[in-house]
């Protein structure tokens, strides 16, 4: 089995416990159905205002038992997601993929959850995401998050 430990202000709580099976399968997912996002955003119509950097891992899929099975390791491994459907119309486009049946999309967004999954699914995956994860975690190297809680 495989204990995830986080470090909350000098305390060790380990999480559920998650099969190193579940999070070798939750990696796949993410590299095959899934995105890795980390881009700047001018949150102000000021083209002099600040770019604060956005980030996050999204999965998109028509499967909903696959959902609810990725919804409840990321319960296990204490990481917050959301989760929308998306109708399937002709209109809804996503590049140059237009939908054809209701898929759903599921997002973490929050820094320190996308942290400590990427840190988590990292070794499992392969290719241009694995790249793409390792370049997020030296960005978050590099730029700490100010806040009491550290993972």
């Amino acid at each position: 089995m495989f204990a995830i430990i986080l470090a909350n202000m000098n305390k060790i709580i380990p999480s559920q416990e998650v099969l190193h099976i579940e999070i070798g399968w939750l990696a796949g997912i993410i590299d095959g159905e899934g995105s890795l996002a980390h881009y700047y955003c001018v949150r102000d119509r000021n083209p002099k205002a600040k770019k604060s950097p956005i980030y996050g891992v999204y999965i998109i899929n028509s499967d909903m038992e696959i959902m609810n099975k990725v919804k409840s390791i990321y319960d296990k491994l204490n990481i917050f997601a959301q989760i929308h459907q998306k109708s399937a119309t002709k209109e809804l486009r996503v590049g140059s993929y237009a939908f054809t049946k209701p898929c759903y999309e599921m997002i973490v967004r929050r820094r320190l959850d996308v942290e400590k999954l990427l840190k988590i699914i990292t070794p499992y995956l392969h290719g241009n995401k694995k790249n793409k994860a390792l370049k997020m975690l030296d960005f978050f190297s590099k730029n700490p998050f100010n806040s009491k809680k550290q993972i």
